[in-house]
């Protein structure tokens, strides 16, 4: 994600150069920004959603589409602006150039392991591709968060691991 950033950043970046109209230029950025938005949106579809209908499905859910309607719509409005303010703003500061570098190169990224079958997070993606491209550019960023980052993306499945066997052991215990 992090080299596929760099180089769209050098390939988009002349591109911009040669606008001179700055109205222009602020609705060319906008609208590749939204567009590698939409992108990014239709990898959490095709790559993360998948996973957790597969895992309902193989758990016996017969139609888990409006359960998990009601599970992203519940995790969006809970816990996803301070998710997206840390990777937006935390990690490295981004233009718009960036972002759209950032953004795009990461759903390449994802998109192609998806043609390979290869399990992969959207969300390290993206935040390979801002920590990536920030370094390239010479831009500040955020070590410790990055620390931080990754400390949690090696917990998390340790603990879910955890839990569920405890989980298991319980309920296969009789309880």
């Amino acid at each position: 994600a992090s080299l596929l950033a760099i180089a769209i950043y050098k390939l988009y970046k002349p591109l911009l150069r040669r606008i001179k109209c700055l109205k222009n230029l602020e609705l060319t950025q906008k609208w590749l920004v939204f567009l590698a938005s939409a992108y990014s949106a239709f990898n959490l579809g095709t790559n993360e959603v998948s996973n957790v209908i597969g895992l309902a499905k193989a758990g016996g859910m017969s139609n888990p589409n409006a359960f998990l309607a009601l599970i992203m719509a519940l995790g969006t409005l809970t816990f996803s602006y301070e998710v997206m303010m840390t990777i937006g703003r935390d990690i490295a500061p981004l233009g718009p150039t960036s972002a759209f570098s950032s953004q795009f190169g990461a759903s390449i990224a994802v998109s192609v392991a998806n043609l390979f079958g290869l399990p992969v997070s959207s969300g390290q993606a993206i935040v390979g591709a801002i920590s990536g491209l920030s370094a390239y550019k010479g831009e500040r960023v955020n070590k410790k968060l990055l620390v931080d980052i990754v400390k949690s993306w090696v917990r998390a499945p340790l603990f879910a691991g955890l839990l569920a066997f405890l989980l298991i052991r319980l309920f296969s215990a009789g309880f």
